[in-house]
Parts: structure tokens; sequence; C-alpha cells
């Protein structure tokens, strides 16, 4: 047992590597790790000192603006002094650059509630393991800046935001695994000049002669959203290795089992007391089967295709948990889904219960404390009480009302053995295919047992074979009968001449048979050949009896009596 235990564990420490390693992208297409001044997103900010811009921006707070050269030529020779940036780029090239920037980084922001527009100050040009011919360029101290635009003036200014500033995190990563080389801790350099953060840098790349740092500016989106999940792995890693959920990811389901609870089915949703509900959606049974499993604190995965109820199920899992008087921290990739949420409880007047903790919602730290101060008001003043059960009673009778119905609705009858749902449906059934309506008394049928239910099927499936004859798309040979009673002595008859002009039909086809062979005719085929055989008989049979003995075999007499049946 203690074997498998540290197996799981070791499958989970892998793990663990194998998620770092993913979510850092260490690889060469992450341009903090191989950058290229040349792309199309990138803006290098020249005739500056990285000491003085930072200076600039993080000290003296101020708002730099974008010179705009018509050529080369004009920025070689400008020599004033105003507090503008020039970049290696000039006249069209610059502007286009520099609304490419600003809109990516305000399309980031507003998708994922992260900064992606930075001021790279210096960069690193060094060489991956056994790969000492390809120099790689990477960006070392990242400064978190914002882009806007006067309107209607091509003029855009770059001031800084209040977020940290940054060791490059992918570099940070690659370098410890790679290398083992620790970079100084992003915590440690906040009030740092950058020739000190330099200086504290060059210290962990001695053992690196080749490695070359350069002191140069760029302007650049790096994505970097995901390096605070990498931190969270490493800083945690005795968390998630002791955690049930994640243990049994990797093999382990010993703790996980110990606290699963089974989720209550959904023909068990009417036990739940009404008075414990507080959903403020509707919910069809298997969103309610989610919601309660929430209330229970298991942990799921509700996986589906947009415009199943996805956000309508979160927004009833919050109200239900905030009505039990527990906290709720909703999380997602992008604002959009956070917005989706909140809008929803906002239409419910639960406005004041939501505390946003977006990004753009924390820049103004005014409006936070604002709304933080609102949500504590709300959450501490007391709401008068009312005494709802005669509502929870009449709302428990209604419910029972209802599930009875649906109990004998499927509950099987006796002596049929089928229930009302089953014949209601098999009504159903027939009216979509077009089966008409015949109106037959059948009499006793609530005593009918199941065999006797068949035996019925069985006659009337062989009364439909003559539904052509009801629809009038045949007839029979009584159609034109003028026969206006029916009795038994009559169908005797009727009996009686019908085998006697079956046995003359018989004996038709032997005499025709045989007048073929003697008389050299043609066969009597129909009434009109069988009339003009019948004559010429006639006419034979009174011919003079002195003809020849045995002139003819067949007694004429006999011939012509059938004919006449």
């Amino acid at each position: 047992m203690q074997q498998l235990i540290l197996g799981s564990q070791q499958s989970l420490i892998q793990k663990i590597e194998k998620w770092k390693t993913g979510l850092a992208d260490l690889g060469k297409r992450n341009p903090l790790i191989k950058f290229k001044p040349d792309s199309s997103r990138c803006l290098e900010i020249i005739r500056e000192e990285p000491n003085i811009i930072l200076k600039r921006l993080r000290e003296d707070n101020q708002i730099l603006d974008f010179q705009i050269f018509n050529n080369k030529q004009d920025l070689l020779t400008d020599s004033s002094n105003i507090l503008s940036i020039k970049t290696r780029q000039t006249g069209q090239e610059q502007l286009k650059k520099l609304k490419k920037l600003r809109a990516e980084a305000n399309r980031s922001f507003a998708e994922l509630g992260v900064n992606s527009l930075f001021l790279a100050l210096g960069t690193l040009s060094w060489y991956d393991l056994n790969k000492s011919d390809d120099a790689l360029l990477s960006p070392l101290i990242l400064i978190p800046v914002k882009l806007e635009k006067e309107r209607k003036k091509e003029l855009y200014k770059l001031s800084i935001l209040e977020d940290d500033i940054l060791i490059n995190p992918a570099l940070v990563e690659k370098l410890k695994q790679t290398f083992g080389i620790e970079l100084p801790i992003q915590e440690n350099i906040q009030e740092l000049a950058y020739d000190e953060i330099i200086n504290l840098i060059q210290e962990t790349l001695l053992e690196q002669p080749t490695w070359k740092i350069i002191n140069n500016i760029f302007l650049s989106v790096f994505l970097y959203a995901k390096a605070a999940l990498v931190r969270d792995l490493i800083e945690n890693k005795d968390r998630i290795i002791n955690h049930p959920i994640l243990q049994a990811i990797s093999g382990d389901l010993t703790n996980y089992q110990l606290s699963y609870q089974k989720p209550l089915p959904a023909s068990r949703l009417d036990r739940v007391k009404p008075e414990l509900v507080f959903q403020i959606l509707d919910a069809d049974s298997s969103q309610q089967v989610v919601i309660e499993a929430a209330k229970t604190g298991s942990s799921f995965v509700v996986q589906g295709p947009p415009g199943t109820g996805k956000s309508q199920t979160i927004v009833n899992m919050i109200s239900e948990l905030i009505g039990d008087g527990k906290s709720v921290l909703l999380v997602a990739e992008k604002e959009t889904a956070l917005s989706v949420v909140y809008q929803r409880l906002a239409e419910c007047e639960l406005a004041h219960l939501c505390l946003n903790l977006h990004h753009k919602s924390t820049t103004d730290k005014r409006k936070f404390v604002e709304n933080l101060s609102q949500t504590i008001e709300s959450i501490e003043q007391k709401f008068e009480t009312y005494d709802n059960n005669l509502f929870f009673d009449k709302l428990i009778t209604t419910r029972n009302s209802l599930n009875l119905y649906l109990e004998t609705l499927h509950t099987k009858e006796q002596p049929l053995d089928r229930s009302p749902f089953e014949l209601f449906g098999e009504l159903l059934k027939k009216e979509r295919q077009g089966v008409p309506d015949i109106n037959v008394i059948f009499l006793n049928f609530n005593q009918w047992n199941r065999h006797r239910l068949q035996e019925a099927n069985d006659l009337l499936n062989q009364l439909a074979r003559f539904s052509s004859f009801f629809k009038r798309e045949k007839t029979t040979i009584w159609a034109k009968s003028s026969l206006d009673f029916y009795s038994y002595e009559m169908e005797l008859k009727m009996t009686e001449d019908l085998e006697e002009f079956q046995q003359a039909i018989i004996s038709s086809k032997k005499i025709d048979q045989q007048l073929q062979a003697l008389l050299q005719i043609q066969s009597l085929s129909n009434l009109e050949s069988l009339n003009n055989c019948c004559s010429k008989l006639s006419h034979i049979l009174k011919a003079p009896l002195n003809l020849p003995e045995n002139w003819i075999s067949v007694e004429i007499s006999t011939a012509q009596s059938a004919y006449n049946i």
C-alpha cells in the first residue's frame, strides 16, 4: 500500500512538471524566450537610456509622447529636449506599429483582464544548452505600460501602470530548469534602479562568459497570463501533492473516495425542502442535480455546448451558496464570462452582493474600496424576516399532487397490465401514423387482459387487409347486388349452386379438350365462344339418326347440358 502511495506521488510530481512546462511555454515560439526586434509588434526606442526611462515613468510618473518623424534624416538631426520618445521606425511605419500595439493590448485586456503591453528594458543574448551556435535574445526587465491615442490626432502617449515591474517570467523559469540559474526575485526589484537590477542579474550569470546583456529598449506585446499559474505550481507543490482530487488524477483514489458524495439523482430532487432552495432562475432537473452537488461541496466538471444554460446554472449555484451563508469565488479566463454572470445577478437585484475583482475593476482603487464598502454594508444589514410556512405548505401540497399525477400516469393497471402513459402514447402514435378513426363499440373493454387485447389486435389486423374495399378503391361481386336481406338458408342455396357451377366448369374444360381433338376447333376460352359452340352442337344433335355408329364418341346432349349450365 505504501509503495502504491509513493508511486502515485511520483506520478503527480511528474504531472506538475509537465503542467509547468506546458503553461510556461518555454519554446522558441514564445517571444519572451526568442525575441525578434524586427517583429511587426515591436518598436525600438532609441536615444534614451534605460535608467532614465525607468526613472521618468516610475519615479516622476511622467506621460511620454511619441515624437513622429517623417524620415530617418529628421530623426538624426533632431536636437529638441521635449519630453518625448523616439523610435527607430519613422513615418507611417511607426504609426502603423503604434496602432497595432494599442489594438492588441486593448483586446487582451478586454478578453483576459491582463495587460500585455510592456517596455522591455535590456535584453539578454544567450545560448541554449548544447546549441552554442544559435544565439537567443530575450527581454530582461518588463515595465507594464498603457498606450493611449489622442482623439482625431496621430499623437500617442505612454504611461506606466500600477502593476509590478517584472523580470521576464518565462526566462526565469527557462534558466532555472535548464541551467539551475536563479534570477532575482520579483519582490526585491520594485524600488531598484535599472543599473542595480542589471547588476543583480549579472551576478547570477558569472558562469556564462559568452552571454551578454544589451542595454536597449523595446515596446512590444508579451502575453504571459499563465505565468501566475506556473508560479502557483512552484509555490504550492506540497499542497498539490496532498490534494485528494489531484491525487486521484495521478491514480490514488483513496483520499478522494473518503469524501466523495454521490450526486442526488433527478428522481429524488423533490425531496429537497423548498425552504432550503434559493434558486433565482429557472432550472431543469439536469441543472438542479448540478446545483445540489455544489451545495454539498462536491467537486465536478460540467460540460456542454453554448446555449445549454451553464451560465444560468452558475448563477443559481451562487445564489444557493450565498443563501446558505457561504462566500463564492468565480474565476474565468475571459472577462466576458464574468460579465454574463454578474449581469444575471444584477437583473435579480443581487449586484450589491458581488465584488468584481477583474483587473480593470481593481485599477481604480477608490472605486474598488467603494464597491467593497457597499458589499460589506449589505451583508451586515439586517433584513426583516417573514413567516413563509403557509407558502411552503401550499408549495409542498402542490408538488405532492403533481408527483401523484405522475405516479398514477405510469402505474400499470390490471388486468391489462398497461399504464395510462403507454395507452395514450399508443393512441398518439396511431394518430401520427394517420390511422383512420373507426366507430367500433367494444363491450367491457375495461375488463380485457393482455391476451384478449392481443386477440382484438389480431382481428383488427385481419380486417385491415380489406381496407381497400372500405375506401372503395376495390369492389366485390356484391357491390351491385339487389339483395336486401340475407339468411342462412340463402347461404346454403348459394353454396350448392356454386358447387354445381364449379363442377360444370371442370366438365366443360374436359369436353373442350375432347371437342378440340374431334372437331379440330380452337379452345373455348370465353362465354361468346361457348355460345357459338353450343348452337353448333344443337345442329349436330339435329343431324339424321342414320349416321354411322360411333360417329362421335361424346354424348352431345351431355355437352350441351354442361354449356347451358
